[in-house]
């Protein structure tokens, strides 16, 4: 799967009902995982694209969040 940096929220499609591809971290698989965002709101969790290839994540520190 491609990897994306790591956020500590949980994923959250928003209440807005367009269709975004993005990506999300899972913590409990420890990879990034597509979704579809609505286009509003949601958590920070929320990234437009991944990098392929990758078997690392990139952690952001907590107090960064």
């Amino acid at each position: 799967r491609p990897h994306c940096i790591y956020k500590m929220e949980k994923m959250d499609q928003g209440p807005c009902r367009a269709y975004y591809l993005r990506w999300f971290f899972d913590k409990k698989a420890m990879t990034c995982e597509p979704f579809v965002y609505g286009g509003c709101y949601g958590s920070r969790n929320n990234f437009p694209k991944a990098e392929a290839g990758g078997a690392k994540l990139s952690r952001s520190p907590l107090g960064s969040l």
